[in-house]
């Protein structure tokens, strides 16, 4: 809690190009907690004396999602405030410590980390760093491919005909896309591009897209979808390839309305 403010002023500061997560996890210093920092688990857990903040161990989700909603009340009304599993599996996978900080880059990369969150240091590695703004789709078409999974698919209309576009063997380095492999280079690209947003309905699903504009060729990309997430081709106004279903696993698609399951009384 101490470091609320300073990191508060570092989200204003720099608020507009970096995103600025709080995964709240198995609480620190719970009020139900052993005396002795030695008889705490691996990821925290022992009581601190005349801690203001009175929180007891998270017996369930549930609880825990309600202490969140507290925290971000206290102090984070202007962040995202995510919430760990019961396992602690976010906490776990970097690397155990109960108030790290770490900084990714754009393009994914650790480009910096803190075993414990101080505003200063994180504050001159940010001024440091040459970009900040994630890139989007309209710097970097090949964007999506970078998060590709093997086996994902895309159906389409090409002049009245179905054409299937299916995604092999993915990796950080290339994409095979229908037997072809596409080299996926770190992108190092100086000029930032103001990407154009509309929306495309599939299957009763509005799809939020980019729309890329060259040669008077229009190719709407959506994020969502699996592989380089082309939805839509229109060449001089009219569509020449259109998306039909799209799927992860074959036979599986993912263009279906949502539909909340309806709890019955037992």
């Amino acid at each position: 809690m101490r470091q609320f403010g300073e990191m508060e002023k570092l989200q204003k500061e720099f608020g507009a190009e970096v995103a600025f997560v709080f995964v709240y996890t198995k609480e620190a210093h719970p009020d139900d907690g052993p005396e002795s920092r030695a008889e705490a688990g691996a990821t925290g857990g022992w009581r601190m004396k005349n801690n203001p903040v009175k929180i007891d161990n998270h017996k369930n989700y549930e609880e825990r999602v309600k202490a969140a909603r507290e925290l971000k009340s206290a102090g984070k009304q202007h962040w995202r405030v995510l919430v760990d599993d019961m396992d602690s599996s976010v906490q776990t996978a970097f690397g155990k410590l109960p108030n790290s900080a770490y900084l990714i880059s754009p393009l994914g990369r650790v480009a910096g980390k803190w075993a414990w969150v101080s505003a200063e240091p994180i504050r001159l590695k940010l001024k440091a760093e040459k970009s900040l703004k994630p890139w989007t789709v309209a710097d970097d078409r090949l964007l999506p491919l970078r998060a590709c999974t093997s086996g994902s698919w895309l159906s389409y209309t090409v002049a009245g005909q179905k054409e299937r576009v299916t995604f092999e063997q993915c990796s950080a380095q290339s994409v095979t896309r229908n037997g072809t492999r596409i080299e996926l280079k770190t992108y190092e690209g100086p000029d930032r591009a103001k990407p154009v947003t509309k929306t495309l309905k599939v299957n009763g699903v509005d799809l939020p897209c980019y729309v890329l504009t060259q040669d008077l060729i229009e190719t709407w990309i959506c994020l969502w979808l699996p592989g380089d997430g082309v939805a839509q081709v229109i060449e001089d106004g009219k569509p020449v390839r259109t998306l039909q279903d799209a799927g992860f696993e074959a036979g599986k698609s993912i263009l279906k309305p949502y539909e909340p399951e309806k709890w019955k009384a037992k």
